[in-house]
């Protein structure tokens, strides 16, 4: 695996506005479109999709919060991220799947969308970026979750492989598409790997 820098993507970056535009792009080319799937919503799930995706603005307003993580290459080019909630923050308005996993496990770590640029998925990079989250609550498990119709099965496999298991089903999301909660068990007192804010 080439080498690449976990960063977390704060607006007194140099490239920030770089660094947002990538993270949008990958992350529509990785959202899943229901007309484009047609009647073959497997091959989404076999190459792993996102269920949806954010524009700029929304990823410039979660960079903001602290929220926002890539690995970035020597040359700044964005080959992974990962939008996170951290336990002391409360879920988005709209994110009734966060709303629920608060309800249910109380104020925990959850990512919320984790992603590999495509010419960069299977490199380890989403690993890394989880492994990352993971290690600043050492002592605290940590959540996802992962849509249900269509399957994501590359998405639930990658979960499965770094550890986590899902816990229980919620199928009460506005968008009609149930969602797999899923669980990491706490990675144990390793001490936190705290990311380089500037670069």
């Amino acid at each position: 695996m080439e080498n690449g820098e976990i960063i977390a993507v704060l607006p007194q970056l140099s490239d920030f506005d770089d660094l947002i535009t990538q993270i949008a792009a990958i992350a529509k080319a990785l959202a899943y479109r229901a007309s484009e799937a047609g009647d073959d919503p497997e091959r989404w799930g076999k190459s792993g999709f996102l269920v949806s995706h954010y524009g700029r603005d929304k990823y410039r307003d979660l960079a903001e919060q602290g929220r926002l993580y890539a690995i970035v290459q020597d040359n700044h080019q964005v080959v992974a991220f990962a939008a996170i909630y951290r336990p002391e923050q409360l879920p988005d308005v709209d994110d009734k799947g966060r709303e629920f996993i608060r309800k249910t496990y109380g104020r925990v770590p959850v990512v919320k969308q984790i992603a590999s640029e495509r010419t960069h998925a299977g490199q380890g990079w989403a690993r890394r970026l989880n492994d990352h989250f993971s290690h600043q609550y050492p002592d605290d498990p940590v959540f996802a979750a992962i849509v249900e119709e269509p399957r994501n099965h590359r998405s639930e496999g990658f979960h499965t492989r770094i550890g986590f298991h899902k816990c229980t089903t919620y199928r009460d999301h506005p968008d009609g598409k149930p969602r797999g909660i899923w669980r990491r068990p706490p990675s144990g007192q390793q001490g936190s790997l705290l990311p380089r804010n500037t670069k």
